[in-house]
């Protein structure tokens, strides 16, 4: 059973036409029942999404895929009662690579877009509930998480710049298991 965020190429079948990702593999790699999918698009370059987790009964696992553009994902585990507490965990996806990441209940999930026009697929192995969503600041000092940008230069919604710091995020995580 795999307990921390992982990095895995998905099977690409490629011609002068371009390319095909079959994503299928991720459900027998994982033990991954997908219900639920969206993809977002974010037009310019360094925008920001996240860090946001789901808890208790609808905790999600998710797996993120780059379709177009490029991005570095971010990755934090949010529960105390594991060594990797607070760890960050930083993957590069880009559109053509065919690389998803596997993103584990108790993780938190975010990244930045490193070109402009990026579209992310997600996967996810439980349905949305608004009420269990939580963010996680990025620019909690805990965290120190390193960017490829001075944080002027994001474009951040007013929800993911109003994360809770990592105890807070870590205690709603506990007490909605």
């Amino acid at each position: 059973m795999v307990i921390e965020p992982t990095l895995f190429e998905n099977k690409i079948f490629s011609d002068p036409r371009g390319l095909l990702v079959d994503l299928s593999a991720q459900e027998s790699i994982f033990n991954f029942n997908t219900k639920h999918q969206c993809f977002s698009l974010s037009e310019p370059k360094n925008t920001l999404r996240g860090l946001h987790f789901q808890s208790g009964e609808y905790a999600q696992s998710k797996i993120v895929s780059c379709v177009t553009g490029s991005l570095i994902d971010v990755v934090v585990n949010i529960d105390r009662s594991g060594n990797d507490f607070g760890k960050v965990f930083y993957f590069s996806l880009n559109g053509l690579d065919g690389n998803s990441v596997y993103v584990p209940k108790n993780c938190a999930h975010g990244f930045i877009t490193t070109s402009p026009n990026t579209v992310v697929h997600y996967s996810f192995d439980s349905i949305f509930w608004a009420s269990s969503s939580v963010t996680l600041s990025f620019f909690d000092p805990a965290l120190d998480v390193k960017f490829p940008v001075d944080r002027s230069e994001m474009l951040i919604s007013s929800n993911d710049q109003s994360g809770l710091e990592l105890i807070a995020a870590a205690e709603k995580f506990e007490t909605r298991k």
